[in-house]
């Protein structure tokens, strides 16, 4: 052959690979589209799922209002969300959050406690509900928490917690009914470091109105 030909595989091979291409850009769409449906399908179904497993978990009940969470990064986002009391307690309200935010490391999950290093809790509305026996849903639900864990203890720590709570409304059944009612906006806001148990973080809470 001379210099000017061309090889034939020459032609070939470059057929070849611009026919591969082709086919990758045809399926990059479907692929991308299964992506999309598969991550809506996470998200719609997501809320449910952690509602029934918390309410099972601890009976309270978890009322969802937006959800985000990426399971490749651990990203878990939750904003307005109620967190209720169970169904025997006098008053239902418990919690109205407006933001939780943190980030699990997936090969973590498994781990006793599951440790968090960072936790962004703001909420809005904290109803301290005291039932007829001198309880609070605080202490009940620090209770069921530990419940979860190994040898009664909590089963997560966190290491940095950035609490605020912007109003506390008191519902005082421990001297019948009906209930005493006190209001309080402490605008409270705080860094809480290595907690292991929700009891010292409420009675802070709780304390601030009164300092």
């Amino acid at each position: 052959m001379t210099g000017g030909d061309v090889w034939p595989s020459t032609r070939r091979s470059g057929s070849f690979a611009g026919g591969r291409g082709g086919v990758f850009k045809h399926l990059l769409m479907p692929m991308a589209v299964a992506a999309a449906a598969l991550t809506l399908i996470w998200m719609l179904a997501l809320p449910g799922v952690l509602a029934d497993r918390f309410g099972r978990a601890t009976g309270f009940g978890l009322k969802p209002g937006s959800l985000l969470a990426n399971p490749l990064s651990g990203h878990f986002r939750l904003t307005d969300t109620d967190l209720v009391n169970p169904p025997d307690w006098p008053s239902a309200p418990f919690l109205h959050i407006d933001r939780l935010e943190t980030t699990v490391r997936p090969w973590t999950l498994r781990d006793q406690p599951l440790v968090l290093p960072r936790v962004v809790l703001d909420i809005e509305l904290l109803t301290l509900v005291i039932g007829p026996d001198g309880r609070s849903n605080t202490v009940l639900l620090d209770g069921a928490f530990a419940e979860l864990g190994f040898a009664g203890r909590f089963p997560f720590l966190i290491s940095r917690l950035e609490l605020s709570v912007n109003r506390i409304v008191v519902v005082d059944y421990s001297r019948g009914s009906p209930p005493r009612l006190a209001e309080y906006r402490p605008a409270y806001q705080r860094v809480h470091q290595e907690v292991s148990s929700f009891g010292p973080v409420w009675n802070d809470v709780l304390g601030s109105f009164h300092r």
